[in-house]
């Protein structure tokens, strides 16, 4: 089984055929995050000192961006 990582941080790809890459995911959680994001919203606690990669898109309800100090002072490598 031939494995190719995308980023040495971030998710390890599955090669299922020439040029086509596959990887787990919890699809459940992102669509119900996606489509009830004020569930999200809580006040944050602790540290994840792990790689994060946050990612989101032009017409996200997530404003990632205006949040960056925030997201570094808990997710120190993101």
């Amino acid at each position: 089984q031939n494995v190719t990582n995308f980023d040495k941080n971030t998710y390890v790809l599955k090669e299922i055929n020439k040029g086509r890459f596959v990887y787990k995911t919890n699809v459940d959680v992102i669509i119900n995050a996606l489509e009830n994001p004020e569930n999200l919203i809580v006040e944050p606690t602790g540290v994840y000192d792990g790689p994060a990669c946050f990612a989101y898109g032009k017409k996200s309800p997530f404003k990632v961006g205006s949040r960056e100090d925030d997201i570094k002072q808990f997710f120190t490598q993101a």
